[in-house]
């Protein structure tokens, strides 16, 4: 005999929460629920009570438990961070679903590991190096290079693949929690978060470029040091005087100033007399020595006045993000080092020393890790 379908008696204004905090307008919501419009008002204004059926459809769509859609009021929860997204500078100001479910997973993690430190009855760090839009932002960037010793990065054979995860963990020892997480919508390159008790810092993964990552990485670090986070897409068109700040921070600590004229590539370009023209196998003998794009090296070169705005802007573009090293499609995914990527290794770390001094078990570090047991081993060897 088939189970009744019984309404059940929910908060109205829980219910619309509920979808206006995932970025749904009404016509999205009654396409994904495939109820009429009328009905998903009627539920939303209290006029009617959902069915048990319509209630499970609403947590799958809006990516909510039950539990929640049964509370009587609304829970306090932070904000999304503010966009920091321009187009013709005017602000964009609207965020789709899969954006605002990469916050509320970065806040999860973040409390999850935080959570963990005093499970262990470890401090959490804390975050001490401040920033201001009145200093120099090269030299902020020159600073934090040696700071993080990231000239160890040029050493014969480091992948930039390495490069990364050495800065992500250099990082990360500053009092930072790095995340990397697919952002596939908005055009987002990565985002900060500032109003968790330890800074945050996500990355775009998946299509995204190793070097483009790590400049993500130090434009956001250039944020939390302001403590001035947000949602960035890093384009160069940005005018907002911030984001300028925090690109010409991430560029000196990647690639200094001080040493483009000393590279080889460089010095041979000017002992030749090759003008202010540059061949793209020039910029990437260079981008490949700093791990960094093609379009970094270019913009570096014009900021030391060794080209032209004119060539600047006619390559710029093209060359953006382009870089050796990069993932090759159709390739086979570890899903276990997908985890690893996601938290950041020092954070497995974490996980597996909680398991061995038994303040946290098994299951517990399987729900952590969103990895099953039996992937503990291949997970171990992979952070050793």
């Amino acid at each position: 005999m088939a189970k009744k379908d019984y309404q059940i008696s929910v908060a109205a204004h829980v219910l619309r929460y509920a979808r206006t905090s995932l970025g749904l307008t009404v016509e999205e919501a009654m396409t994904q629920l495939d109820i009429a419009q009328h009905e998903l008002e009627d539920l939303e204004t209290g006029t009617q009570q959902p069915k048990i059926s319509q209630l499970r459809s609403m947590a799958k769509v809006y990516k909510r438990s039950l539990t929640f859609l049964l509370l009587a009021d609304v829970p306090q929860e932070k904000p999304v961070p503010r966009d920091l997204r321009t187009v013709d500078s005017k602000k964009l100001g609207h965020f789709k679903p899969k954006t605002i479910l990469a916050v509320r997973k970065a806040r999860a993690l973040a409390e999850s590991q935080i959570d963990l430190l005093r499970a262990m009855d470890m401090a959490v760090p804390k975050f001490n190096m401040r920033g201001s839009l009145n200093e120099d932002a090269a030299e902020r960037g020159k600073a934090i290079r040696e700071v993080l010793e990231l000239h160890h990065l040029r050493a014969e054979g480091i992948t930039a693949k390495q490069a990364l995860e050495h800065t992500i963990e250099a990082v990360t020892g500053l009092g930072v929690l790095v995340f990397q997480l697919t952002l596939t919508q908005d055009g987002l390159r990565g985002f900060s978060i500032l109003d968790e008790e330890i800074p945050v810092i996500v990355m775009k993964r998946g299509s995204e470029t190793v070097t483009a990552r790590l400049f993500t990485l130090f434009h956001e670090l250039g944020h939390v040091m302001l403590g001035d986070g947000g949602m960035c897409d890093l384009h160069e068109t940005n005018s907002q005087t911030v984001e300028k700040w925090c690109n010409t921070f991430a560029a000196e600590a990647l690639l200094p100033s001080s040493e483009v004229r000393q590279h080889e590539v460089v010095r041979k370009h000017l002992a030749d007399a090759l003008g202010m023209e540059w061949s793209k196998q020039e910029l990437a003998l260079i981008a490949k020595d700093y791990h960094v794009s093609l379009e970094v090296v270019l913009r570096r070169l014009l900021t030391e006045r060794l080209t032209s705005k004119k060539f600047y802007e006619e390559n710029h573009e093209k060359w953006k993000d382009k870089a050796f090293g990069r993932a090759k499609k159709g390739q086979t995914r570890d899903t276990v080092a997908s985890k690893i990527q996601e938290r950041g290794r020092p954070f497995v770390r974490l996980i597996f020393s909680a398991i061995d001094r038994e303040r946290i078990g098994p299951l517990q570090a399987s729900q952590l890790l969103d990895v099953p047991m039996d992937r503990f081993a291949h997970a171990r060897q992979l952070v050793a």
